[in-house]
């Protein structure tokens, strides 16, 4: 989940990145190879620690990659590797079942972040999440579940350049040597926080606040383009939703711009593809269902429901 990202990102890193344009980037590999459709060789950066101290290796690549092959939440992204191969301290060589477009994208993934393997099996793969070991910029200190968790400042790590550039974002202001995250669910306790001065940061702010942040000379309002959607899904395992009339019917029921318009007040737009704008493989396709509530009771009548059906809708909290 995003929330977790946010953290995850903050205590490891995985072979891969993504910029800003999500252009894939060298991370704690420094380079890489196709050595034929099915074969991709990965050098490391040398010298990488652990927050534990311990100098990462190809052995703690091959445990995380084969780890994540396995578990239930990261497997889908990772099942076309059929082997890691530890060809020698700084090189492996990752194999798939067949060519697979998508390797290095996946690799640069939350879910494809490098763990210290002797920290893993120190502590056992169930208690692990309590005493995370990576190699990122902070590491873990102190975790209060439902309360805060607290990160220190790596002072070993690998990526200078990312540390200089962050230095240099804060322009002089004192090392930022100690972040705690707050979980603070009601939305308008979060905005207090900010006020207060008790929060320096809050993300996912209520779409209600944005002006009142916009308008406060003491605060700064960021906002940018999310590579993500909100959708209606149909369960086509359900027989109704088989029926491609009433999937139509129900599109056209639906005004999509006046959604993004009145919910998110200006942070959103009507979607034009599965894809948003923000993703570089955004196509948008000829079909668009704009409201258009007359159709939609003739599609509906002709899917043969004249006087409309009850559904269920499950949604996000």
């Amino acid at each position: 989940d995003t929330t977790s990202n946010k953290t995850i990102r903050l205590i490891f890193n995985g072979l891969l990145s993504l910029d800003k344009d999500l252009n894939v980037q060298p991370c704690l590999a420094e380079s890489w190879e196709a050595v034929d459709d099915t074969n991709t060789v990965f050098h490391l950066k040398k010298g990488v620690k652990f927050h534990n101290g311990d100098t990462m290796t190809a052995e703690d690549v091959k445990f995380s990659i084969d780890r994540a092959r396995v578990s239930n939440q990261t497997a889908y992204l990772y099942k076309p590797i059929t082997e890691v191969t530890v060809i020698d301290e700084n090189t492996v060589k990752i194999t798939t079942e067949k060519p697979f477009g998508p390797l290095l994208t996946n690799l640069a993934q939350t879910q494809g972040c490098i763990v210290s393997k002797r920290a893993v099996q120190e502590v056992g793969e169930e208690n692990f999440f309590q005493h995370p070991v990576g190699t990122g910029q902070y590491k873990f200190k102190e975790w209060i579940p439902g309360d805060s968790l607290t990160l220190e400042k790596n002072e070993d790590y690998f990526d200078k350049k990312i540390v200089e550039a962050f230095d240099e974002a804060f322009q002089g202001a004192p090392k930022v040597r100690q972040i705690t995250m707050r979980t603070i669910t009601e939305v308008s306790n979060r905005m207090i926080a900010l006020e207060t001065g008790e929060a320096d940061i809050a993300f996912d702010i209520g779409i209600m606040d944005k002006e009142a942040v916009k308008n406060n000379k003491n605060m700064e309002f960021l906002e940018v383009a999310s590579p993500s959607s909100l959708y209606l899904g149909f369960d086509q395992t359900t027989p109704e939703y088989q029926n491609k009339k009433l999937r139509q019917a129900i599109a056209y029921a639906v005004d999509t711009k006046v959604l993004a318009d009145a919910v998110f007040r200006g942070s959103a737009i009507a979607a034009d593809s599965a894809l948003p704008k923000a993703c570089p493989a955004h196509i948008t396709p000829a079909k668009q269902y704009d409201q258009n509530i007359e159709k939609a009771k003739e599609l509906l009548k002709e899917a043969g429901y004249p006087n409309g059906l009850n559904l269920q809708l499950w949604v996000m909290d």
